[in-house]
C-alpha cells in the first residue's frame, strides 16, 4: 500500500451510480517524517436495484473496502509502518408471499444471506543494519469470517387474532491469525543477493457451527448453538534462506530452502521445502526460465460442488487430516517482438497429495458431525500452459492472455474411485485488455474475458421415499459444467481542461458499459421442485450495466 506523500495533501475521488471511492494521502505535521494514506470504496448495486422489486422482495449484492496506513521515519536507518484493511462482500435474496382467504391474511417472508469478509492489521519496522544488510520485522493480525444465514417469518392475521413465528438458521466459519516475521536481505556484491529469515503464526480456526433460533407466540422459543463449535488452534514456525546469484551476464539462478514445523493438538511435524529456478537470456533475442518447488500447505479448501450457494470453507490440517503437499515444475519462454510487443509462454505440471473433498452424500452444513468426519483425502494433478502477448508502450497498450489448464483429483471412496475434475477446473481462460490514448484528453478502453464454467454435480433423477420426501439420484462427480463465463466491457475517459479551475485539479469523466452483450453469467444454480419435471435454474448477478463516473485527482 502507498506510504503517503510527505510534501502535501493529495488524493483522488470518483463517484458513479455503480460505485464510489475516495483516497487521501499526505504528511502529518510539518517535518514530513510522518505520513498517512487512507482509501475506501463501496458499490451501490444493492441500492440502485431496490426500486425495481416489489415491496418485501429484493435481490442485491455489494462490497466495500477500506485501507489505512501511517508511516514514520525516525532516521535514514529506521522507519515504521502501521496499516489496516477491512472488506466485506454481501449477497442477499428476500422473497415475500401474501395471501388473503376467508378473513385470514397469511404472509410468508424468507431470505438468504451470503456474507464473507477480511480484516487485517500490521506493524512493521524497517531497519538498515549496514549498507549491505537490511531487515524488516512485522507483527500481523488477520481475521476471515464466512456466514450463510437463512430466515423464515410467518404471520397469520384476522380481525381479532395475530399469530407470528420465525426461524433463523446461521452457519458460520472463520479464521483468526497472529503472526510475527523477521526478514533480512544481504547484498555482499553486485552479483549476489541473499534473503533469509523466520516466522511464527498462530491460527485459530472455527471450521463451522450453526446457530438456530425459533420464535413464536407460544412458550417454545429456542436460541441455541448446534454442532461442533470448538476452535482448533495450530502453530507454524518456519525459517528460510535463498540465494539469488548472477552466474554470468546472461544466466541467473535462485536456490532456496524453507524448514517449517507445524503443531496441532499437541502433535508437531517438520517439513523441508526446497526450490530452484534458472533464467537464461540469449543476447536479448529471447530468454528461457525453468523452476522446481516443493511446498506444504496447512490449510485446506473444502469446496462444495453441488447446486447450492457457493459455500467454500477453509479448514486446517489436523491430527486426522494431513497437510497438503505438492511438487511443481515449470518452463517458460520470453520473446521480444517488433513494435514493442512481447510474447511469453509457460508450461507447468503440479502433482499434489492429501487433498480433501466431501464424502458422497455429505452436507457442509450438517450439524450432527464434525467436518473431519465428512471428508476423504487423495491425490491430484494440475497442468497446462499459459500464453501472453502484451504491449506496454505507445498510445495503444494492452495484452491478450490465454490459459489451457486441467485440474483433476482421485480420492478413494469418491466417484467410484475414478479420477474427476476439481470444481475450479477451467479448461479455457481468455482475457483481452486494451487501452488507446487518442490524445491527452481522450482514452478508449475495452476488455473481453471468457472462461469455462465450473465443474458441478447435478442430479440425474429423483424419486420419493416412503415418507414422501424427494430424494435425488446423482451420477459421476462434477460431470456437468455451469455455463461459460464471458463478458465485454468498454469505457471512454475524457480529461477536463485544467485551465477551467484555479487550483489546477485533474478532472475527468468516464463513460462505461459493463457486460455490453448482457450475457447471463452463472453465480449459482439450484433445483426448482415446483415444476414437473424439476428444472435446474441459474442465478446471475450482473447483466448490462451502463455507468458514468466523475473522477477528481488533487
Amino acid at each position: 500500500m502507498k506510504e503517503g506523500n510527505n510534501k502535501k495533501i493529495g488524493g483522488s475521488f470518483s463517484i458513479s451510480p455503480i460505485a464510489g471511492r475516495l483516497s487521501l494521502e499526505g504528511p502529518i505535521g510539518k517535518s514530513g517524517k510522518t505520513t498517512f494514506a487512507v482509501s475506501g470504496r463501496r458499490t451501490f448495486l444493492d441500492i440502485i436495484t431496490k426500486p425495481f422489486f416489489q415491496k418485501g422482495n429484493s435481490f442485491g449484492y455489494y462490497f466495500y473496502d477500506f485501507n489505512a496506513k501511517v508511516c514514520h521515519t525516525f532516521s535514514q536507518k529506521d522507519k515504521i509502518f502501521v496499516s489496516f484493511y477491512s472488506g466485506i462482500d454481501k449477497f442477499k435474496i428476500t422473497a415475500t408471499n401474501k395471501d388473503t382467504q376467508g378473513g385470514t391474511t397469511a404472509t410468508d417472508k424468507s431470505s438468504v444471506i451470503l456474507k464473507w469478509g477480511n480484516q487485517t492489521g500490521a506493524f512493521r519496522w524497517n531497519h538498515v543494519i549496514s549498507n549491505k544488510l537490511f531487515s524488516n520485522y512485522t507483527l500481523n493480525f488477520t481475521r476471515f469470517q464466512f456466514d450463510v444465514i437463512n430466515t423464515f417469518e410467518q404471520t397469520r392475521q384476522t380481525d381479532t387474532t395475530f399469530d407470528q413465528a420465525g426461524l433463523y438458521l446461521r452457519y458460520f466459519s472463520g479464521i483468526r491469525d497472529w503472526a510475527v516475521k523477521a526478514d533480512y536481505e544481504y547484498t555482499p556484491d553486485a552479483r549476489n543477493k541473499i534473503r533469509f529469515g523466520g516466522s511464527y503464526i498462530n491460527h485459530g480456526f472455527a471450521p463451522g457451527a450453526a446457530q438456530l433460533k425459533f420464535t413464536g407466540n407460544g412458550p417454545g422459543n429456542l436460541d441455541t448453538l448446534l454442532g461442533p463449535n470448538g476452535r482448533i488452534y495450530t502453530n507454524e514456525l518456519a525459517i528460510y534462506g535463498e540465494d539469488e546469484r548472477r552466474i554470468t551476464k546472461r544466466v541467473k539462478v535462485n536456490g532456496g530452502l524453507r524448514a517449517v514445523g507445524y503443531n496441532v493438538r499437541g502433535k508437531t511435524t517438520f517439513y523441508l521445502e526446497p526450490r530452484f529456478s534458472l533464467n537464461k537470456n540469449f543476447d536479448g533475442k529471447f530468454a528461457i526460465k525453468g523452476a522446481y518447488s516443493m511446498m506444504n500447505q496447512f490449510l485446506h479448501l473444502l469446496a462444495n460442488s453441488g447446486t447450492s450457494l457457493p459455500t467454500d470453507l477453509w479448514v486446517p490440517a489436523t491430527d486426522k487430516i494431513k497437510p497438503q503437499t505438492s511438487q511443481q515444475v515449470s518452463i517458460g519462454l520470453n520473446v521480444p517482438l517488433k513494435q514493442a510487443f512481447e510474447f511469453t509462454v509457460e508450461g507447468y505440471y503440479k502433482w499434489m497429495k492429501n487433498l480433501i473433498d466431501y464424502k458422497e452424500g455429505a452436507n457442509f452444513a450438517a450439524i450432527n458431525q464434525s467436518w473431519e468426519d465428512k471428508v476423504l483425502a487423495g491425490n491430484g494433478q494440475s497442468y497446462g500452459a499459459e500464453f501472453l502477448i502484451q504491449k506496454k508502450t505507445g498510445p495503444l497498450t494492452g495484452w491478450i492472455g490465454y490459459t489451457l489448464a486441467w485440474a483433476n483429483r482421485r480420492i478413494i471412496g469418491i466417484n467410484n474411485d475414478k479420477t474427476y475434475p476439481f470444481k475450479y477446473d477451467r479448461r479455457h481462460d481468455v482475457s483481452l485488455v486494451s487501452s488507446y490514448k487518442y490524445s491527452e484528453k481522450y482514452t478508449f478502453s475495452a476488455s473481453v474475458v471468457f472462461s469455462t464454467g465450473n465443474a458441478i454435480t447435478f442430479p440425474i433423477g429423483q424419486y420419493l421415499d416412503i415418507n414422501g420426501n424427494v430424494v435425488y439420484e446423482y451420477g459421476s462427480k462434477n460431470a456437468f459444467r455451469l455455463n461459460n463465463n464471458s463478458r465485454l466491457d468498454i469505457g471512454y475517459t475524457k480529461m477536463l481542461d485544467k485551465k477551467r479551475n484555479k487550483r489546477n485539479l485533474e478532472q475527468s469523466w468516464t463513460f462505461s458499459i459493463y457486460n455490453v452483450l448482457a450475457h447471463n453469467n452463472p453465480y449459482y444454480v439450484y433445483v426448482d421442485n415446483t415444476t414437473s419435471p424439476a428444472k435446474v435454474k441459474q442465478i446471475s448477478l450482473f447483466g448490462f450495466v451502463p455507468g458514468i463516473a466523475y473522477n477528481l485527482k488533487f
